[in-house]
């Protein structure tokens, strides 16, 4: 066992009066305090009385016995006052008669005032006895000139066992009587001095002791450092104040939880480290064990969950997982905050997060109440781990675990939970693999069953994972990347894509990202970029992360940063910018976004012709569609237009498929090539593009029927009527050039787009065909349309002669 003195911690009245004041070297503000007010007070009047506040270890006892040794000690105040140090569990004093009969007999022994327990005794045991004993208390003090001042450590518990009306009593004597002061000090928030019925309501001072300030932690670790000749302690204050004040939030600042995990793992001589936190564990068991006991059901299964996840959880998390009504659990919530079981840990909005308050309690719940094997298990010691030790000691640690191993003395579960704690810290991926191996051989040769709890090293799961990956096997991917202890920046990366390529959980893959990108990984920087323009669509955040990958070299980043600019920034200037910075890396996707951005935003079509080459001699197939388009509507070039459709159809194009099939139809030529590739298009994509082109196509073939079930596609789509209304005009004229009148009648009368207004002159023309069913309508037509009419008439008779 390491050099600590369990008793001591657990019961500083078991030190001696030199010891405790040695030691005494936080709360010294506080304890100034009180002690100036006590030394200033003649108490010639009733005095104010304390209850120091506190949860356990936060040094209230040490506090007390601070204060009464003290007075002891200062020769001018001794005489006048008398400190009586009560035990820090008082289970007789269950009357308030009691509490005097305890003062008396501790006046005797000490010799202050002797005889005045048996002068009690003597008294008639009726209604009146408390208040004779008090009595006969106050008169001999008076007598003596001596005032008391009573240490009462858990003096909630004592008053809680005091009925309503000794309430009242004892307060009376506290307002009354100038000869007795108390401080006390309580570990749970007393209801009494904020109920206003109460006779306690708002009656005592009550200042709190919350966790260690950085600077006392840092004081209590320089003195503990002196009592163990430690120079370690002085050098990490000295030259890493943030490891200070890391292990100051893991433990809460509690004083006992510093001590302990100073004394088990910095002392750790022996290698025994992880079978000295079990007993003390063992001998915190009854303290905790009563902590819970007495708590409500619904309190204990809040408490169950939250120190189980270690980490704060929402009430949300609290109320599904125990199934209690939200309302309930936030009630429950503020009653355990106020017996300082739980603190709130404020988020920025009003979603409030909670976790246990004492870090060490929550060490014991884990490692008593956990799973036989659970991760969380470990969490305190990892984090203990990675703020005390560097490199270098980690890694002798580790060295010295794998000698305990070799000798065959560790207990089985200390072997894995040790070993499963170093796994997680940042040690070289060869160690850990070595630790991992040599503990699962030592489990077995133990025949513990505990080896089957042992994780494969990160060597093992970053090579199964890389496999899963290139396999396109995500979820296993995301298994084993997930099972990875201390991933490195590429398993940061490689997780947060395959979250973002598998859209599993975006909120995931952005983490793992960012992650990545802190271990300056470009790679991560253009995938974050990425994630934020096409996932969350927040284009802030896409532009610093493409820039940032722009700034290491990043050549898609450049592209991206350059799509980026043109589509959703509205900034052609700097598109055009990081477009060439990327053609410069011959980045064959920029050099088709340069063509197009000349092409169709800054009018150029040479430059357009030249960057769709550059693109094409590598085989880019946007480029062939691209050059295809340009030929056809800037140059008017049409074979060549078909050369590079035709090139782009046997990459299986579909744009392009469509586009040669309306170009054979415009020209009236291929007819079957035409309806082959229309055909294709409109298998592959059906939208009001491929929609028109393969109805028109259909109509060309006297294929009417399929034709009209096609043409439903885009006649019920009201973007086509904003952006082609020229394809809604060739399909009514080529129906009515295929003598089909009556569908086309049927889709003027039910189509929901007011057709008859938005094509008038082409209902009027179909009315001409159909006078003999409907002379009235014709002659409806106004005479300012009957020239346009006439021309729609002949454009029909023209197109059944072409595509007849």
């Amino acid at each position: 066992m390491s050099r600590i003195d369990l008793p001591k911690i657990y019961n500083p009245a078991t030190q001696t009066r030199e010891e405790l004041i040695e030691n005494f070297v936080v709360r010294t503000a506080l304890f100034q305090d009180i002690f100036q007010d006590i030394e200033k007070s003649e108490m010639k009047y009733a005095e104010q009385h304390y209850i120091i506040q506190g949860v356990r270890g936060q040094g209230k006892t040490t506090l007390l016995l601070r204060l009464a040794y003290e007075i002891q000690n200062d020769s001018a105040l001794c005489k006048r006052v008398i400190p009586v140090i009560f035990n820090e569990e008082q289970y007789n004093i269950s009357r308030l008669f009691k509490l005097w009969e305890t003062t008396a007999e501790y006046l005797d022994e000490h010799g202050e005032i002797q005889g005045l327990y048996h002068e009690m005794q003597k008294l008639d045991d009726d209604e009146d006895f408390e208040r004779r004993c008090f009595d006969l208390l106050e008169n001999e003090l008076k007598k003596r000139g001596k005032k008391l001042i009573l240490f009462i450590d858990n003096i909630d518990d004592m008053l809680a066992r005091f009925s309503a009306r000794e309430h009242r009593r004892l307060r009376e004597i506290f307002t009354e009587s100038a000869e007795i002061r108390v401080i006390g000090a309580s570990s749970v928030t007393l209801e009494f001095h904020y109920d206003y019925g109460k006779p306690f309501y708002q009656f005592f001072k009550m200042p709190q002791l919350r966790g260690l300030s950085a600077d006392e932690t840092k004081t209590l670790l320089l003195k503990l450092g002196e009592r163990y000749n430690s120079s370690r302690v002085e050098e990490i204050v000295r030259n890493q104040p943030g490891r200070i004040e890391s292990l100051r939030r893991l433990t809460g600042g509690v004083i006992r939880t510093i001590i302990l995990l100073f004394d088990i793992f910095i002392d750790d001589t022996s290698g025994n480290a992880f079978a000295d936190l079990g007993k003390i564990l063992d001998s915190v068991t009854p303290l905790y064990k009563h902590r819970m006991d007495s708590l409500p059901a619904q309190q204990q299964e809040i408490v169950n969950f939250i120190a189980l996840s270690w980490d704060a959880v929402s009430t949300k998390e609290i109320a599904s997982r125990t199934k209690l009504q939200s309302k309930a659990v936030s009630a429950q919530l503020k009653q355990l905050e106020k017996y300082h079981i739980i603190e709130k840990v404020e988020t920025g909005n009003k979603n409030l997060l909670y976790r246990i308050a004492e870090r060490f309690f929550n060490i014991w719940y884990l490692m008593r109440h956990g799973r036989k094997w659970d991760e969380k298990r470990v969490r305190f010691l990892v984090e203990f781990l990675q703020i005390w030790c560097d490199q270098k000691e980690l890694e002798y640690r580790t060295q010295q675990h794998l000698r305990m191993l070799q000798s065959g003395k560790l207990g089985t579960e200390h072997a894995l939970f040790l070993t499963e704690a170093l796994a997680r810290t940042p040690l070289k991926r060869e160690m850990q693999h070595q630790l991992l191996e040599e503990t699962k051989t030592y489990l077995e040769k133990k025949h513990s069953d505990l080896k089957t709890y042992l994780s494969k090293s990160d060597y093992e799961l970053s090579q199964e994972a890389w496999a899963d990956y290139e396999a396109k096997n995500y979820d296993s991917a995301i298994k084993h990347l997930e099972s990875i202890k201390v991933k490195d920046g590429h398993e940061e990366y490689l997780l947060g894509t395959t979250y973002a390529k598998t859209k599993r959980d975006l909120l995931k893959a952005e983490d793992h990202l960012l992650k990545a990108v802190e271990n300056e990984f470009p790679e991560a920087m253009f995938r974050l970029g990425l994630l934020y323009d096409e996932e969350f669509k927040d284009f802030k955040k896409a532009e610093k992360f493409y820039l940032m990958a722009v700034e290491k070299e990043h050549v898609n980043a450049m592209y991206g940063l350059a799509w980026l600019y043109q589509n959703e920034l509205n900034d052609l200037k700097k598109a055009e910018k990081f477009y060439l910075m990327a053609v410069e890396k011959e980045q064959v996707d920029a050099m088709y976004g340069l063509a197009w951005l000349n092409q169709f935003e800054f009018k150029n079509p040479k430059k357009a012709e030249k960057y769709y080459l550059m693109a094409l001699e590598n085989e880019n197939t946007e480029a062939m569609f691209g050059l295809g388009w340009l030929y056809e509507n800037e140059y008017k070039n049409l074979k060549k237009a078909e050369k590079f459709y035709l090139m782009a159809v046997e990459k299986g194009h579909a744009s392009a498929m469509n586009n040669l099939a309306l170009l054979y139809f415009q020209e009236k030529k291929s007819r079957e090539k035409a309806l082959e590739y229309a055909q294709k298009a409109f298998s592959n994509v059906k939208n009001i593009y491929t929609s028109p082109t393969y109805s028109m196509i259909l109509l060309w073939n006297d294929d009417i029927e399929q034709a009209v079930s096609v043409a439903d596609n885009f006649l019920a789509d009201k973007e086509s009527y904003e952006k082609f209304p020229q394809n809604i005009n060739m399909i009514l004229l080529l129906l009515m050039a295929k003598k089909q009148y009556h569908l086309a009648l049927k889709i003027f009368n039910e189509n929901p787009f007011q057709l008859k207004d938005r094509f008038k002159p082409i209902y009027y023309a179909l009315m001409y065909f159909l006078q003999d069913e409907y002379p009235n309508e014709y002659r409806k037509m106004g005479a300012e349309l009957k020239e346009t009419v006439d021309e729609i008439i002949a454009e029909i008779k023209q197109l059944a002669k072409d595509y007849e």
